[in-house]
Formats: structure tokens, sequence, C-alpha cells
């Protein structure tokens, strides 16, 4: 990978190039906290350039790609302390059962001047396929999101409702649009029908 640092008087030119293909992130969160239980694999894909007043503001002013895959094999949520990571941790129950493993989630991403739009979104769990957008604006830390659930294998009296998340970084809010729930009803009720077949 590549990484360039530049402080100027009145900002700092920011740039990285990275490349990473199915890392142990186990052993390196093992190496901040040695008791823990995680293991998995993450590829990363990162391209991000920006000019900004300072260094925390690289993403609200910064343009690149942004492409990443990670395969967990034993989560603990508590080690991450991301909102990116809380919210798909909220998200789950809303489309697996408790007894579902994840079993990769995959986000492609467009980054143009702080303003990230999703190429591909993805999340699989044993049960379910999810598919998703997201949009998010650095610069004020709003975003909002949709996913779309598939069961792999059709069930009787199952509930697939998209699910639509607004709000900032900090404060955001779940909904179910009511054309989305009045489909899943009708599917819920047809699936007495529709499964035996």
């Amino acid at each position: 990978g590549l990484f360039a640092y530049e402080p100027r008087e009145h900002d700092v030119v920011f740039g990285v190039r990275a490349r990473v293909d199915r890392l142990d992130y186990g052993i390196v969160l093992r190496r901040f906290n040695p008791g823990t239980p995680v293991t998995g694999a993450l590829s990363l894909d990162l391209s991000l350039g920006a000019t900004a007043s300072q260094l925390s503001g690289v993403l609200a002013t910064g343009s690149g790609q942004i492409d990443v895959a990670f395969w967990p094999e034993r989560l603990d949520w508590s080690v991450f302390d991301l909102w990116a990571v809380n919210l798909l941790r909220s998200l789950l129950p809303f489309f697996s059962a408790s007894e579902s493993f994840v079993n990769c989630v995959i986000g492609h991403f467009d980054l143009n001047h702080g303003q990230l739009r999703s190429r591909r979104l993805m999340i699989d769990t044993t049960a379910t396929r999810v598919a998703g957008y997201a949009n998010a604006d650095f610069a004020s830390e709003r975003f909002e999101l949709r996913f779309v659930p598939r069961h792999k294998v059709p069930r009787l009296f199952s509930f697939a409702t998209p699910v639509e998340v607004r709000g900032t970084f900090d404060n955001y809010r779940f909904t179910l649009s009511p054309p989305d729930f009045l489909r899943t009803a009708w599917q819920w009720v047809t699936s007495l029908v529709a499964v035996p077949m």
C-alpha cells in the first residue's frame, strides 16, 4: 500500500492506496486485546485522496473508492467501537433468526467529495441473503440505508420485510415503509399455499 500525508499551513493533503486480501483480523485484534476470541478474514481495496483543514476531516472532503468484504468466524461485537459496525449489529435481528450466522458482508462504495454511494452492498447469513444500498454525507454525518432480505429457502409464515435506516452517525432510526409492510403481510398469508408448491 501507499500512504501520503502532507501538513501545510492551512490544511493537510492526504492520500492512501491499500489492497489487503483475506487478512486474518483476529491476529491484529489480539495484538491490542490478547484475550479476544474474534477470528475471521477481511479483504479491502481502498483508494482515497483528500485535502482537508485537519486530518479528521479527510472523509468529509475526500474522493476515491472503498471495497470491503469480511467473513466472520467468531464475532464479539464489543471489540469494535465503530458506528458502522454497531449499525450492522442492530440490523441483523431484522434479517435472520438468532441461530443464523453471518457468512459474509460485502460493500463496494464510491466516495465523491465526501458523498458516499454504494455500488454493491450485501449481507449473507445462513438463512437469508440481504441486498442493500447506502448513501452517506460525511460532512453532515447523515446517511440513509435500505436493505431487502430474501430467504434462501421458502419458509412458512416468515417475515422478510425491507428495512430503511436514516439519521446521523450517532442517532438513527429504523423504519418499515407501509407498501413494504403490506407486501410482506401478503407474502406471509400466501406462504401457506406458495411454499408447499
